[in-house]
This record gives C-alpha cells, sequence and structure tokens, in this order.
C-alpha cells in the first residue's frame, strides 16, 4: 500500500530549503542570525556584483555594516586583481574577467551590453567564470547589478495591448541598437527590439546551467533592478518588469535572487512604499533609505540595507538552512491557520482559509523539475500523485510575493 507522509517543514520568509533562496526585505533583520561557522564560510568566498555606479552601494553597504559589526570582516577590491583566496575576510568587488568590448583583462564596470544583451556579452561571461575557476580565484556568487536599464531611455510610441504602458529601458549592445524593452517576444510589436526581460532571465540561467555542466563552483543568482528615479508610468512598467524576474524565481525551485528592488522599497521599520499612476499602486524606494550621504544612488541607510541581506544570501550558498531551529511535523495536517494540507493514497488536497488571489499551486521533485501546476480558482485544489515514484517532493504555494511550501515523502 502506498504510504504518503507530509513533513512540514517550518519555512519563513520565503525560504525554499531544497535550494531557492530568496533574499528579500524579510530578511535584512536576520543578517545577525548567521551561525557563526557560516560566518566563517562566508569569510572564504568571493563576492563579485557585476554592474556599474549602482552597485557600489553593495560594496560600500559591506563596508559600513562590518564598521559596526566587526564579525562581519568584508575587503572590497575596486581595480586591478582580485584578492586571493582567503579565510579572514568576505572579499567583494563587481570584477569580471573580461566583457563585451575585452575579451581577457580585469574590467570594472559591466552593464547590460556585458550581460545579455549579445552572443558575445554570454560567451565572454562564461569565458570569464570559467578564468577565474581555473585560475584560483573561483567566485563564490556572481550577480548582474541593474542599473537605469530597466526605466531609461524614450518610452515606445505605442501602449502594450495587455498592460497599457508604454515600454522603457536601454539595450547597449543589442541586435537592433540601444532601444526600449518589453517583458518578452511578444513586446517586439511595440519596441521594435528583439531584446527584453527575458533575454535577461535566459541569459542568467545559461550561466547556471554553464557552470552546472562543468562542475564550476561558483552560485549565480538573480537580481532586480533599481528603484530610484522610479515615478509615473515608467517606474510602473519596471515594477513589471521586476515582478517577471520574480515569478521566473518563483517557478524555479533551485534558483537564487537578491531582491535588491523590494529590500530598498521598505524601511528598516517593515513599512512599504508605494506610489501610484493609472489607477496602479506599485512599490517604490523608501524615503528612508535616500537619506545622506549617497552612495550608489541610493543613501547608506538603503546600503547598508542591502549589505544585511546580502550577508544572509551568501550564508545560505554557504549552506545555511536559514532558520534558528527546524521544526518537523508528521502531522496530517499543517499547522499554517491559512493553508490546510489533507492527503489520501492518490492524492493531495490543499484547503486555502485565506485568499490567495492570482497565485499558483506546483509541484516540484528534488532536482526541482516541476511536475504539474495549478492556478488557484478555488478553496481547494487537488494534486493528483497516484503516479508518483517514491521520492521527495515540494508543493510551492506563490502569489508572487508570498509562498507557502511543504515538503512531501512518497514511499
Amino acid at each position: 500500500m502506498r504510504r504518503v507522509i507530509l513533513l512540514l517543514i517550518l519555512i519563513q520568509f520565503s525560504i525554499i530549503n531544497f535550494g531557492q533562496i530568496i533574499a528579500d526585505h524579510r530578511v535584512v533583520d536576520r543578517f545577525d542570525d548567521i551561525p557563526a561557522e557560516y560566518i566563517v564560510e562566508i569569510k572564504k568566498m568571493w563576492l563579485s556584483y557585476a554592474g556599474e555606479s549602482h552597485s557600489a552601494a553593495i560594496r560600500t553597504g559591506l563596508t559600513l555594516l562590518e564598521s559596526l559589526y566587526p564579525a562581519y570582516d568584508v575587503s572590497v577590491t575596486e581595480s586591478g586583481t582580485p584578492e586571493a583566496y582567503t579565510t579572514s575576510h568576505l572579499r567583494a568587488s563587481r570584477a569580471t574577467w573580461g566583457s563585451y568590448w575585452y575579451s581577457t583583462g580585469w574590467q570594472y564596470a559591466y552593464g547590460e551590453g556585458d550581460w545579455y544583451n549579445n552572443p558575445t556579452a554570454l560567451s565572454r561571461t562564461k569565458a570569464g567564470i570559467s578564468y577565474c575557476n581555473t585560475n584560483s580565484l573561483t567566485i563564490g556568487a556572481f550577480g548582474y547589478g541593474w542599473c537605469w536599464d530597466m526605466t531609461e531611455g524614450s518610452p515606445t510610441a505605442n501602449a502594450d495591448p495587455v498592460y497599457g504602458v508604454h515600454w522603457y529601458g536601454r539595450s547597449v549592445h543589442g541586435p537592433e541598437g540601444d532601444k526600449a524593452w518589453g517583458l518578452d517576444a511578444a513586446d517586439y510589436a511595440e519596441t521594435g527590439n528583439s531584446q527584453n526581460l527575458d533575454s535577461y532571465l535566459n541569459a542568467t540561467q545559461e550561466y547556471i546551467d554553464y557552470c552546472t555542466a562543468n562542475s564550476i563552483p561558483t552560485k549565480v543568482f538573480f537580481t532586480t533592478g533599481t528603484v530610484d528615479m522610479y515615478t509615473g508610468e515608467c517606474g510602473y512598467q519596471g515594477s513589471l518588469k521586476n515582478e517577471r524576474i520574480r515569478d521566473y524565481v518563483d517557478a524555479h525551485p533551485t534558483t537564487i535572487l537578491f531582491d535588491y528592488a523590494d529590500i530598498l522599497c521598505y524601511n528598516d521599520a517593515g513599512l512599504l512604499n508605494t506610489t501610484t499612476w493609472n489607477g496602479h499602486t506599485y512599490p517604490i524606494l523608501h524615503n528612508d533609505n535616500d537619506d545622506s550621504p549617497s552612495v550608489g544612488h541610493i543613501g547608506t541607510t538603503g546600503a547598508l540595507r542591502l549589505a544585511k541581506a546580502m550577508w544572509w544570501m551568501l550564508a545560505r550558498i554557504a549552506g545555511w538552512d536559514g532558520s534558528t531551529a527546524t521544526g518537523i511535523n508528521s502531522t496530517e495536517e499543517n499547522s499554517s491557520p491559512s493553508v490546510i494540507i489533507e492527503k489520501t493514497k492518490e492524492e493531495i488536497r490543499i484547503r486555502l482559509e485565506d485568499s490567495w488571489p492570482l497565485a499558483t499551486v506546483s509541484l516540484y521533485n528534488l532536482q526541482g523539475t516541476l511536475i504539474s501546476s495549478k492556478h488557484v480558482s478555488s478553496d481547494v485544489l487537488v494534486l493528483d500523485i497516484s503516479t508518483l515514484s517514491s521520492g521527495i517532493y515540494f508543493i510551492l504555494l506563490s502569489d508572487g510575493r508570498e509562498r507557502f511550501v511543504e515538503k512531501v515523502v512518497i514511499l
């Protein structure tokens, strides 16, 4: 007889323990929860947050954090050869080996044209990852630091028929040149640009797959865009692009996201700053994070928030499960008051006591492969497990902002 055992993993702050790591505003104040043994592991790592002027906020924030909390040692390199392996502090820079313009050499300015806008960018970024790995400078964590790439430039002449916005953005070194861009290939009709948000997603996933295929331990992570100079229609379409990145990560349980935008739209009290355009409410940079002096186009308070979230993310990459204690509950029902899991031999029923508008329920195997997915259309959803092989699976309920995860062991 098939037995289904539901093991409830008490996962907080959008953490998916089998691989997905999401560093957003909910983890900022958890940097000091990192166990000492994982701080030790982070001090063996090199973080390359490759970007232009905005990326300075990450590096400065890390230095500010160290000045307040000496245990969070960091050494920042701004030029020349990155610092060699050490166990005494985190190494941070924006250095890459090569770029769109240069096939070799250490580069300290990296834009959209170097990360995802053309085949040369992809080829040289991969080559750079490989070069670092084979020359004793393996990158521990590698991500793209957006500039105003989502929101700068002139808008499209026509509005998108689905979202009602004119698209903005820059696509330096793109096939059609530097033009506005949308969410996906369907937006070519408005933009005349083959580059879109999916170009970034596909390129970043390609780097992740490249590292996996070549046994390179570098962890490539997704990032969201900037939120300064982020108002009106331009800001709203930028928020749509950030949401598409979050949606992609939600659908890929082994991915890592540093949610730069989300971290800066909340203040230290947990309050979200929003604005509206044409009846749409969307998050914007919180005024508290735009104090003086300015660094990387935001204030030092915002930079410090980014640094705290970065240490949390690096600890997760180093192997920390993200919690101070893990609870495992083998009872038949989830203890969450809003989501109740019921089981039979052939199916799993998910009862939603609270509203989850626009949410999706997905079932993944341990390797992160999507088995099935359903949009929430009622307060009861049924997943058929009658044909599943024995093993570990995960249920993910997500509406793009809130996430609920449950581990399922089928014997």
